[in-house]
């Protein structure tokens, strides 16, 4: 904190005690305009920021830009201003085939092979969600109907590790892979690890939504996934505050009649 202020994110302490992340810039508007009452707060060093409602409650929606050294700072400095719930909506690579192009995929637990969470704890430490907040997301999932896949996910820090022609050692690279999927890992992302070992570390509610791309994802369909991945996550917060009090206030609940019935 300087003065009071982030130094990063640019935007002090708010009523907001709930956020959600996600990469990309453009992402954080698509969110946005799900949910009611958005507001432009902030735009410094690329981290773009939104003031939205989910009924009644205030909640922030944030770009992390790409990977762990970004993500950790973004969340280290929303833990500052008072933030107690963060949920990533992200994008992931598929790694079992029975997942397509435009599902839902819910992490129950990240494969650590990035390099920011390695710099807090030792590697032996998992990288997990929040119980509550997972069991709401798959609630939430199931009640709309929409296509997820539970299970385990892999984040790295090499977005082109994937291309094993960029590999000293292709063969090995492609190995590695086989044992991920063949181990039963869903899908690979950049950071959800950093996210949930920072939750864990801070006491703080974690968890992650990320919707299955391709190298050609039709722009209606992930426009749609995003859609479906932003009413998982408020519907899980609405659950949050209403059964927990994650809000600060145990008596306070919802109205969500006006966001999204749609």
């Amino acid at each position: 904190m300087i003065g009071g202020m982030p130094q990063h994110l640019g935007f002090g302490p708010s009523e907001a005690r709930c956020a959600i992340i996600t990469g990309d810039p453009d992402r954080v508007k698509a969110i946005s305009s799900v949910l009611d009452a958005t507001q432009r707060v902030s735009g410094k060093r690329g981290y773009l920021c939104y003031r939205a409602c989910i009924g009644e409650l205030q909640i922030l929606v944030v770009a992390t830009g790409i990977g762990g050294p970004s993500t950790a700072i973004a969340v280290e400095e929303l833990v500052e201003i008072g933030i107690r719930v963060i949920i990533r909506i992200g994008t992931c690579g598929a790694l079992q085939p029975d997942i397509k192009v435009g599902d839902l995929v819910i992490p129950t637990g990240c494969v650590r092979e990035d390099g920011t969470t390695a710099q807090y704890v030792d590697q032996v430490f998992p990288a997990v969600p929040d119980f509550e907040v997972l069991s709401r997301l798959v609630r939430a999932a199931a009640d709309r109907q929409v296509r997820a896949h539970v299970g385990i996910t892999h984040c790295k820090d090499a977005y082109y590790l994937e291309q094993a022609g960029k590999q000293l050692v292709p063969e090995a690279v492609g190995q590695r892979w086989k044992i991920w999927q063949r181990s039963g890992v869903l899908a690979t992302e950049m950071e959800a690890s950093t996210l949930f070992v920072l939750g864990s570390l801070r006491h703080i509610r974690t968890g992650g939504v990320f919707v299955a791309v391709g190298k050609v994802t039709d722009k209606a369909v992930q426009r749609r996934s995003v859609e479906n991945a932003t009413a998982i996550v408020a519907d899980a917060i609405v659950s949050l505050v209403n059964e927990l009090g994650i809000a600060g206030d145990s008596t306070f609940a919802i109205d969500d009649s006006s966001y999204l019935a749609r």
